[in-house]
């Protein structure tokens, strides 16, 4: 008590106050201050953020201007090559069309050579269908064993292999097949132990034997060697039909020793190295050109309408115009393959054309009569 009171005394004395107001008054604007400074602070961070992402934000605009640049770019290039691929579409459909059209025309030709080619088979194939129908026709109404079914049956078969050796004939010329048709029907009427039948055999062995004489020639071959027999033309030479060789004659040798004298004894040395010749015939002038190239294109001619009369099977044309050839070939030609082309003719000469396409009609017309038979007989039988 007495220090307190001491120390009052003390401050009493000396005049001191105690500023305690002054204090409190700078604790609050220091704290005022602090708060402005945080405040300051706190608002100056945040600033510095907003920029940053503000810059972050245009950098991010700047990378998508590129791009959004850099993608205008790849459309326009693009469009570029769309424009390109569009023309090359436009020049390829003008091609496809163009070949469609080539196409169309080769396919229209093709076609029109197909209908004219295949006229006369579609007829024949309609001709062989006729036929099978009938031919199946007739096997199915033969419901019995019955010797008149069977006789009906091969008549019918027989019909059928005449009328397609006859369609071989005259629309093919096959000879080849026409005969294997003709030996098949006449082993299927072999079955038939019938006078009728039998007579309709032998006319189809002498159909069979006409057919094998018109096969034994060739008349393709004899065209062949006769434009041969042309070619050979050219090795001859043309000459005048009045000419006639030079002929040497010499003094006749009498065995006698040559008569003294200058003469005889000049004659006896000139005659070592010339010859005396007599003419016995007038001289005929050279031909000429005009008349050479006549002579070889006349004979050419002869040849060519032989040619034609083989392919033709004009038996009387070709042999007329060999025969002529052969004559002018002697008379105006000569040359060392003279005597072999005369030869090479008279044996195309000999040789014996195809004759006309022979026709199985009146086998067929008597096969017919014997099918129109059958019925009479079958109704008799039962």
């Amino acid at each position: 008590m007495s220090d307190n009171s001491s120390s009052g005394s003390i401050r009493k004395d000396f005049g001191v106050s105690e500023p305690r107001p002054a204090r409190a008054g700078g604790r609050l604007a220091l704290l005022l201050l602090l708060i402005a400074a945080s405040t300051l602070g706190f608002f100056s961070w945040q600033q510095q953020q907003t920029l940053a992402g503000m810059q972050t934000n245009y950098q991010s605009l700047s990378v998508a201007a590129a791009t959004i640049t850099s993608l205008q770019q790849q459309q326009t290039q693009q469009d570029k090559n769309q424009e390109l691929l569009d023309q090359r579409l436009k020049l390829l459909e003008q091609g496809q069309q163009q070949l469609l059209g080539s196409q169309q025309q080769a396919q229209l030709t093709m076609q029109q050579q197909l209908q004219m080619g295949l006229a006369s088979l579609n007829e024949q194939a309609g001709q062989l269908n006729t036929m099978s129908q009938e031919l199946n026709t007739l096997r199915s109404k033969v419901a019995d064993t019955g010797s008149a079914a069977l006789r009906s049956q091969i008549l019918a078969e027989a019909s059928g292999m005449l009328r397609m050796a006859e369609l071989r004939l005259q629309v093919a010329q096959d000879l080849d097949s026409a005969m294997a048709l003709l030996r098949s029907a006449d082993a299927m009427l072999a079955k038939l132990p019938e006078a009728p039948v039998t007579a309709l055999r032998s006319q189809l062995n002498d159909d069979l034997t006409a057919l094998q004489a018109a096969q034994q020639s060739d008349s393709r071959k004899v065209y062949q060697q006769l434009g041969e027999a042309i070619s050979q033309l050219g090795s001859l030479t043309a000459v005048s039909k009045t000419a006639s060789n030079d002929t040497s004659v010499r003094a006749p040798n009498t065995g006698k020793p040559a008569e003294p004298g200058w003469i005889n004894h000049t004659l006896d040395f000139l005659g070592q190295y010339f010859v005396i010749t007599q003419r016995d015939a007038a001289i005929t002038p050279l031909l000429s050109p005009e008349q050479i190239w006549f002579i070889r294109k006349s004979i050419e001619l002869q040849l060519q309408q032989a040619r034609m009369a083989a392919l033709n099977n004009d038996p009387a044309l070709y042999k007329m115009s060999l025969a002529e050839a052969q004559a002018a070939i002697s008379d105006s030609l000569q040359g060392s393959s003279k005597e072999a082309l005369l030869k090479k003719l008279v044996e195309l000469q000999a040789a014996t054309l195809r004759p006309g396409v022979h026709s199985l009609a009146a086998s067929i017309s008597s096969l017919q009569q014997l099918q129109a038979q059958v019925p009479a007989k079958t109704g008799s039988k039962q």
